[in-house]
């Protein structure tokens, strides 16, 4: 008879049990009776056919109590992946996913070691045996393979003309935001000091100026509306961006900044087209892919110690600081390849 432990993996069982199993725990005592844990079988990752991250935290944990000096961890993960969703769609982000697991699973086959998903695009590799330098060509063997793949030729060129096309157009908009600005200046400026001395306009100089300042913000406020009208999906902003757009055309320049000062619209225009950060970004993930010679992935690599305090989380966190560490992430510059 087989009675489980209730809120226990433990279940007794009555009678000796021939042969015993490898998980059995015979308890010794004044009865027969045979303990036999319920060990989790490992779960996998229903995408991409590698053990799970729960698996992983098992596997560490049992590498760590058993006192095994001989394991190495090794963390991937695809550079720049942030930008290939962005750029190319989650589709093709998901395909190169399950493209560098079938390389983990195919080198893992060949070269005996456990390949696992974290999550995301962070892969793990528990390697027995060797020393660092083997685990470091075991590494740049995955990295090659990727780099040579068939997903890296199929988008390369796609990856570099959307990411250069929407440089391009944050590069236009920002500096079309810096000329309206200046010509605001430029325009109230010139502005408040014709109304402070009448006389300035009869200057065939200063009225060529004043004249020049009204027609460029003007035509450049209309520019902006108008590549504010083709970006925007919602009808409501739409309609308030086409009456804005109207009253720019049959106003005085001077009324301008009045229209704007009293419009919801003029911190809709700013936040939509503040775009610093994101040029940045840009900048970063073409630097980056130049450098690496287009797609990759980069690796961190560390010893499991017997004798270490931290958990398998604790592990896998220091794993993952090499990473950021070795791509020079700060920076935003090189990743460093192991």
């Amino acid at each position: 008879m087989i009675k489980k432990i209730q809120n226990s993996p433990i279940f007794i069982y009555k009678n000796k049990i021939n042969p015993s199993p490898k998980n059995i725990i015979t308890f010794k005592g004044n009865c027969e009776d045979c303990f036999i844990r319920n060990t989790p079988e490992d779960t996998y990752d229903s995408f991409s056919g590698l053990k799970d991250k729960k698996t992983l935290i098992r596997s560490i944990e049992k590498i760590i109590s058993s006192g095994n000096d001989d394991f190495y961890l090794a963390m991937f993960d695809i550079d720049n992946f942030k930008s290939i969703n962005e750029l190319l769609g989650y589709i093709v982000g998901d395909e190169f996913i399950s493209e560098i697991a079938d390389i983990i699973k195919q080198e893992g086959k060949k070269e005996g070691f456990e390949g696992y998903r974290f999550g995301g695009e962070e892969f793990i590799l528990l390697v027995q045996g060797g020393n660092i330098e083997k685990i470091k060509k075991l590494c740049k063997q995955i990295q090659d393979k990727f780099k040579k793949s068939r997903i890296i030729t199929q988008y390369e060129n796609e990856y570099i003309t959307k990411c250069q096309r929407k440089l391009n157009e944050l590069l236009k908009i920002d500096a079309l935001l810096a000329k309206i600005k200046e010509e605001e200046i430029n325009y109230r400026t010139l502005s408040e000091l014709a109304e402070l001395d009448c006389e300035l306009l009869r200057n065939s100089t200063f009225k060529n100026r004043l004249n020049k300042a009204k027609k460029d913000y003007k035509h450049h406020l209309e520019e902006l509306i108008a590549l504010a009208l083709e970006q925007e999906d919602s009808s409501t902003i739409k309609s308030v961006l086409y009456d804005l757009s109207k009253k720019i055309q049959s106003q005085d320049p001077k009324n301008y900044k009045d229209l704007f000062e009293n419009s919801s619209i003029k911190d809709y225009l700013n936040d939509k087209f503040e775009n610093k950060d994101k040029i940045q970004e840009l900048l970063r993930w073409l630097s980056v892919h130049k450098k690496n010679n287009g797609f990759s992935a980069t690796s961190s690599i560390i010893k499991l110690k017997q004798d270490t305090q931290n958990s398998a989380i604790e592990l896998i966190n220091t794993a993952g600081e090499e990473l950021k560490r070795g791509k020079g992430i700060n920076k935003g510059e090189v990743y460093i390849k192991l």
